[in-house]
C-alpha cells in the first residue's frame, strides 16, 4: 500500500526533486561567487605591530603603568585622526564622525565604547574574540578594512603614547636632574652625599637622556605587518555542495511526506461520513 501511494504520486515526487535540482544547480554557479565577493567586501585586515619597552626606562618609571596609555580614549582618537580616519563605528549604518571638525564628545564616546571597552553604544558587551583593538606588552593589533590606514594608526598610537608618558613623568625627571646637579655643586661632599651620587647616577643619566629626547619608552621592534585571511571560490563551492546535498535529501523526504498527506486528504474526501463531520465542525450544511 505504501508503494502504491508513492507510485500514484510519482510525478509530484520526481517533479519536486527535479525542480530542486534545477534550482540548486543554478545556485551553484551564482551563490558561491556572491558569497566570495560579499566576504571580500566586508573583510577586515589585521594590522600588527610588535613593541617592547625600553629596559632602561624602567629605572625611572617605577610604579607607573605605561600600558594604560594605549587604552586612553583621547590618545586613540588623536592617533586615528593622524592616520586619516574620518568615521568610526560598528557598521555602515552606525558610523560616527571622528574628524577634528566633528563633535569631539561623540567621537570620544564611540572610541571609549567600541575600542576600549568593546561594547555597543548602549553598553552591551561584544564578543571578546572580535575585539578591534588588542594591546599586550609585546604586540598591538587593530582590525580594519583599510590596511594602510590601520598600520598608520598603530604607528601613530605608539608615538602618541610615548609623548603622553614623557608628559606625565617630566616633572619627576626634572626633579631628579635638578637634585643631582645640586649635589654636584657641593665642593667637598660628605661621605653620605658621595654614596647618594653613586647610587643615583644611573637614574640621573636616564632622566637626562629622556629629557633630551634620546630614546622612546616603547619601541617598534620590526616593520608592522598585515594578516589577511585567504578566501577562495573553491572553499565556498565545497560548502555549497554539502548544503545542496542536505537540501536535496530534505526535499526528497518532504515530497514523500506531501504525497502521503495528499493521499490522506483524498481518502477523507471520498468518505461521506468524514466529510459530514468536517462540515459539522465548520458549521456548514
Amino acid at each position: 500500500d505504501l508503494f502504491i501511494v508513492l507510485l500514484k504520486h510519482r510525478k509530484l515526487i520526481l517533479g519536486t526533486i527535479l525542480a530542486a535540482l534545477v534550482i540548486l544547480g543554478a545556485g551553484y554557479f551564482i551563490y558561491p561567487s556572491y558569497q566570495l565577493n560579499k566576504t571580500l567586501d566586508s573583510q577586515l585586515y589585521e594590522a600588527n605591530v610588535e613593541i617592547k619597552i625600553n629596559p632602561i626606562s624602567k629605572i625611572i618609571i617605577t610604579g607607573y603603568d605605561p600600558l594604560k596609555n594605549f587604552f586612553n580614549a583621547s590618545i586613540i582618537l588623536s592617533s586615528l585622526q593622524k592616520a586619516g580616519y574620518k568615521e568610526l563605528g560598528y557598521s555602515a549604518n552606525e558610523m560616527v564622525d571622528i574628524s577634528p571638525d566633528g563633535d569631539k564628545q561623540k567621537a570620544l564616546n564611540i572610541v571609549r565604547q567600541y575600542l576600549v571597552k568593546n561594547q555597543t553604544l548602549f553598553g552591551d558587551q561584544l564578543d571578546e574574540g572580535s575585539r578591534v583593538l588588542k594591546v599586550t606588552e609585546s604586540n598591538i593589533t587593530f582590525m580594519d578594512k583599510n590596511p594602510d590606514m590601520a598600520i598608520a594608526f598603530l604607528i601613530a598610537l605608539v608615538e602618541n603614547v610615548n609623548k603622553k608618558i614623557l608628559l606625565d613623568i617630566t616633572p619627576k625627571l626634572k626633579m631628579v636632574v635638578s637634585s643631582y646637579n645640586n649635589l654636584l655643586t657641593v665642593e667637598i661632599p660628605y661621605e653620605k652625599i658621595k654614596e647618594v651620587l653613586v647610587r643615583d647616577y644611573k637614574e640621573y643619566q636616564v632622566s637626562l637622556k629622556i629629557l633630551q629626547g634620546e630614546f622612546n619608552f616603547f619601541e617598534i621592534e620590526s616593520n608592522p605587518f598585515i594578516f589577511q585571511a585567504q578566501f577562495t571560490i573553491e572553499k565556498f563551492e565545497r560548502s555549497y555542495k554539502k548544503t545542496a546535498v542536505i537540501v536535496l535529501f530534505a526535499v526528497f523526504f518532504l515530497s514523500i511526506f506531501l504525497a502521503f498527506i495528499l493521499q490522506f486528504l483524498e481518502q477523507i474526501k471520498s468518505n461521506d461520513k468524514s466529510m459530514a463531520k468536517i462540515r459539522e465542525a465548520m458549521k456548514k450544511k
